[in-house]
């Protein structure tokens, strides 16, 4: 890294190559560039891929919280840590999912676009790990659905998810003592019955 980059990368704090994955232009060709500087960050300081922010977040996780298809699957490809977790226990499924339908991404087959970039064992596991955010213990779906309010998207995203999973986290209990199954019946009958079916035939 030049002497500037050097004194750039020192005064973000280490982080630039956060910065670089976060900025975000609908200029032509723009992202092909992020994905190059993100390259050369990487080739001229390695350690930067392990870094963590205040927050603990990785650059892997970051990706994750913006849902950069390129850039997760890059970071990946070099050998970014899948297990990752932050100051308050989220993984990196708690930061993907927390983004889904605010980008148009809740397709189901951009969904499995991206989960297929994960290491299989590794997604299992982070699809049953909790956090400690409000209310508490919560999964990566325990908490998406706390925070989402457009029901009628429930049923295929959670679709997607058990295709992935083991269904465990589908009988974990948040910190409030609520299953999945508490949160939904509180919004939408037929979510409700699309889970109670699913639980039904993994435990049949």
């Amino acid at each position: 890294m030049t002497r500037f980059g050097s004194a750039v990368n020192v005064f973000l704090g280490g982080l630039a190559l956060h910065c670089a994955i976060l900025h975000i232009s609908k200029e032509t060709g723009d992202s092909l560039k992020r994905l190059k500087l993100i390259k050369h960050l990487l080739s001229v300081s390695p350690h930067l891929l392990e870094k963590k922010s205040a927050e603990g977040w990785t650059p892997l996780q970051v990706a994750c919280s913006i849902l950069d298809p390129d850039v997760i699957s890059y970071l990946i490809s070099i050998g970014a840590n899948q297990h990752s977790r932050d100051k308050l226990g989220r993984n990196l499924m708690h930061s993907l999912l927390s983004q889904l339908g605010l980008q148009n991404n809740d397709n189901p087959d951009n969904l499995r676009k991206l989960f297929d970039m994960f290491d299989k064992k590794a997604l299992k596991i982070m699809l049953c790990e909790r956090s400690s955010v409000v209310p508490g213990a919560a999964t990566p779906l325990a908490t998406w659905m706390r925070n989402d309010n457009n029901c009628d998207r429930w049923p295929h995203v959670i679709k997607v998810l058990s295709e992935y999973s083991t269904g465990e986290e589908l009988e974990m209990i948040n910190g409030e003592g609520d299953l999945p199954l508490h949160v939904v019946s509180v919004f939408r009958t037929f979510v409700l019955l699309y889970l109670v079916r699913y639980i039904n035939l993994t435990i049949n």
